[in-house]
């Protein structure tokens, strides 16, 4: 056993069982187990030296990985802190330019409104001394048809005076609406056709209207040719649909259909001549509406039948 134990190591165990063996044969082997108990005292004592040396290596190593995890931690906690402290850095001066930029940007933001503000007050200044002259050209042609005493020439003088009165009517919009830019296709067109019913004297019981109108906003570049053209339309049906004192209906429609305008002024009066066609006609209203029409890029288009129609399509892309 004690040869055993010492094979394995154990040389505490091995110690006691050479000594339990010892005493059994002391007398026959003294010697040789004097020696042996040497031996495994002095293999015992390098053993639990090896072991406090390689216990003393073992703290070394850990001690020393201990310190050179402490260095890593602390050379970490630096580079973090080199980090956090760039990034900081780098956020506090994004923020002063984001800031810097964002004042310089307000600063321009309230200079255009205030340039834009100057700008709408001029166009409605400017829309409003249009309006203004416009209506002393209206008084002025008024004032001048009192002295003329032929039928034709007061006629005249009077389309005349609608034609400027619907292109104040536009400028009046513009500067009463808060858009200056775009006129509302349906109130225009309504406060157009009261008004040529009130100049030509025309009794509601006797002509009776029916309106169809598509509430748009409506540049001034396609308004006011669309006015002109409107006022032509409705003013001839006025004069020479309903002529003869009959009653009838007026139907005046403006609708978006498809990106296009579509104009149709129609009456159930006494109708166009047969001979009557577009190319060749020269009168005055017709033709500004031609002139108006080609403007705009617009069809036109009349037909004859239980009165008359005249269709114009305009692109809105014209």
């Amino acid at each position: 056993l004690a040869k055993a134990y010492s094979e394995l190591g154990q040389y505490k165990n091995a110690y006691e069982w050479k000594n339990v063996y010892s005493n059994m044969q002391d007398s026959l082997f003294q010697q040789d187990r004097q020696e042996v108990i040497y031996e495994m005292e002095t293999r015992f004592q390098v053993n639990e030296k090896e072991q406090q040396i390689n216990l003393l290596n073992a703290q070394n190593d850990l001690q020393n990985l201990e310190l050179k995890l402490a260095q890593r931690r602390q050379l970490a906690l630096i580079l973090g802190l080199l980090v956090v402290g760039s990034l900081t850095a780098m956020v506090y001066f994004f923020y002063r330019s984001k800031k810097r930029d964002s004042q310089l940007l307000q600063e321009k933001n309230e200079v255009i409104g205030s340039a834009l503000k100057e700008k709408e007050l001029l166009l409605r200044e400017i829309h409003h001394r249009v309006k203004n002259n416009l209506q002393v050209i209206s008084s002025l042609l008024s004032i001048q048809s009192r002295q003329i005493q032929d039928v034709k020439a007061q006629d005249a003088v009077r389309e005349g005076k609608d034609r400027v009165r619907s292109m104040a009517l536009i400028h009046e919009s513009l500067y009463r609406d808060s858009d200056i830019l775009a006129v509302d296709s349906a109130d225009y067109i309504d406060k157009l056709i009261h008004r040529l019913f009130s100049s030509y004297n025309i009794d509601p019981k006797r002509i009776s209207l029916d309106t169809k109108i598509d509430s748009m906003k409506l540049d001034v570049d396609i308004m006011i040719p669309l006015g002109l053209i409107l006022n032509e339309l409705i003013s001839n049906a006025l004069k020479y649909a309903f002529a003869d004192g009959r009653n009838g209906i007026l139907s005046v429609q403006l609708e978006n259909r498809e990106n296009k305008l579509e104009l149709e002024v129609s009456d159930n009066g006494v109708g166009v001549r047969e001979d009557f066609n577009l190319e060749n006609v020269d009168s005055t209203g017709f033709l500004i509406i031609k002139d108006f029409c080609t403007k705009l890029k617009a069809a036109l288009s009349i037909s004859n039948t239980k009165g008359t129609k005249i269709n114009v399509s305009i692109p809105m892309n014209a």
